[in-house]
């Protein structure tokens, strides 16, 4: 008679048991990864290199440079491929007299919990003076979500930040992509490691320039270099003497997104940063002779907050369709639209900035 041999995988308990180990330190990686320290912010945003290549930048300025900041642009990808980071550097160079610090850091997808995240970490290591933002404009469509790429970057020592004033429902939300993104990060590192330099973002100081057609196909994309019809910054910046150039929506925010708005000027005001909200025209818009702004954010937020716009019509009513079709890439501006749009709504980020510093604009 041959007796009857047990392994533990045969052992129905056995295999309940290594199922529920495997899913506690699943569940606990990320926290073991926190105090641990296995991995740092570097696995986080490389991970989403390849994916997206604004992160390596927004890694390099956060995390491995000090110099104090003049001016920061922030926002989604409207905002990252829209403004010439380049050419307002060198405005605000003219009127401090030096150099000016200005970056772009932008990222694809709506991300008002990135943004706010991004702010607090830049502005634990750097002094930062100004943030020009670009909030919610999508004609009333809210995020109402962690961002689409925080299960690439989120780790658990975010998780007290960003769930501060959510639903519950929320911040099991941002728990869960915790667990998702800590496997992923500890992958990374082990695999790879070293940060990304040496990018074309780097070289435009944040900004992408985009030499994309309307198709979103580099080999229709024509170089289109008009210059815009000159706007002072008065027809720049919303005013209660001219209301009528902004249109704000009287439609509550979503409450996620009212909870991160409300924690990104949180973080502004603890760090004594100005900040001012931009809008940026997609393809859809360019005939609207109003700014679109979500909210009216000085009511929101109970504290003045300058908002700078170009009335789309403006600048762009001498152009047909074609023509138009020539500023951009899908909805989003490309290089031609950026390098317009910027020359255009320079003047008002120029008042802004000079009014935010104490200094006055010839």
């Amino acid at each position: 008679m041959v007796s009857e041999i047990h392994t533990p995988d045969a052992n129905p308990d056995f295999k309940v048991w290594r199922m529920s180990s495997l899913v506690a330190i699943l569940l606990a990686l990320p926290l073991i990864m926190d105090i641990t320290h296995l991995t740092d912010r570097r696995a986080g945003f490389m991970s989403v290199f390849r994916k997206e290549p604004s992160y390596p930048f927004l890694y390099q300025e956060i995390y491995e440079k000090t110099s104090d900041l003049d001016a920061v642009f922030m926002g989604s990808s409207l905002l990252l491929v829209g403004l010439d980071t380049s050419y307002l550097r060198a405005r605000f160079s003219s009127k401090l007299g030096r150099p000016a610090e200005v970056i772009t850091l932008g990222y694809s997808y709506s991300g008002l919990d990135f943004s706010a995240l991004l702010l607090k970490e830049l502005a634990q290591r750097r002094k930062v003076k100004t943030v020009f933002l670009l909030l919610p404009q999508d004609n009333g469509v809210d995020q109402e979500g962690p961002h689409q790429n925080a299960s690439y970057y989120l780790q658990y020592r975010d998780l007290a930040f960003l769930s501060e004033g959510l639903t519950w429902a929320d911040r099991l939300r941002y728990f869960t992509i915790a667990v998702v993104s800590a496997p992923r990060q500890l992958w990374w590192h082990w695999h790879h490691g070293d940060a990304v330099h040496g990018t074309k973002i780097e070289e435009h100081f944040g900004n992408v320039p985009e030499k994309l057609g309307i198709d979103l196909l580099p080999d229709s994309f024509e170089v289109f270099e008009p210059e815009p019809p000159h706007l002072s910054a008065e027809e720049l910046i919303y005013s209660k003497a001219s209301p009528s150039r902004f249109h704000f929506e009287t439609r509550k925010l979503a409450s996620f997104d009212e909870v991160m708005v409300q924690k990104f000027f949180k973080v502004a005001k603890d760090y004594g940063i100005k900040v001012a909200v931009v809008s940026v025209p997609t393809i859809i818009q360019v005939r609207q002779d109003f700014v679109y702004q979500r909210l009216y954010w000085p009511d929101f937020l109970a504290e003045p907050v300058p908002m700078i716009g170009v009335v789309p019509r403006e600048i762009f009513k001498a152009w047909d369709q074609k023509s138009i079709e020539k500023f951009y890439y899908g909805d989003h501006l490309n290089q031609n639209g950026s390098r317009y749009f910027t020359r255009a709504i320079a003047p008002g980020f120029e008042k802004v900035f000079t009014d935010f510093l104490g200094r006055k604009t010839p």
